[in-house]
């Protein structure tokens, strides 16, 4: 459990994602479906330790915008929209992706 904990969404999606443009003996896609996402052990405990980060740093969000902190408010949203992606199970693998996995999740 401890490998896969170490182990961040982005470095899964970086090598299970793309396109393979030759397999004949299908080893690399059997090695790339093992990795693509934790096992649901550790992912249950994953997306609990995540929810616990989110429950502590929501009330954040209104409090930071209600004090004038528009740039703060939007860091602690931007937290959680990230959050929400990694609990669709479809973690960018950099952050620059981030608004079109979100909306890759939202239309499925």
């Amino acid at each position: 459990m401890a490998d896969w904990l170490l182990a961040p969404t982005q470095i899964l999606a970086s090598l299970t994602g793309g396109v393979v443009l030759h397999d004949p003996l299908d080893l690399l896609t059997a090695r790339r479906h093992a990795l693509a996402w934790y096992p649901d052990d550790v992912w249950r405990y994953v997306l609990a330790a995540g929810w616990l980060r989110a429950s502590q740093e929501e009330p954040f969000i209104g409090r930071t915008g209600g004090r004038g902190d528009d740039l703060g408010s939007r860091m602690l949203a931007a937290r959680g929209v990230v959050r929400a992606a990694v609990g669709c199970r479809r973690a960018p693998h950099v952050r620059r992706c981030l608004g079109r996995a979100v909306i890759v999740v939202w239309r499925r």
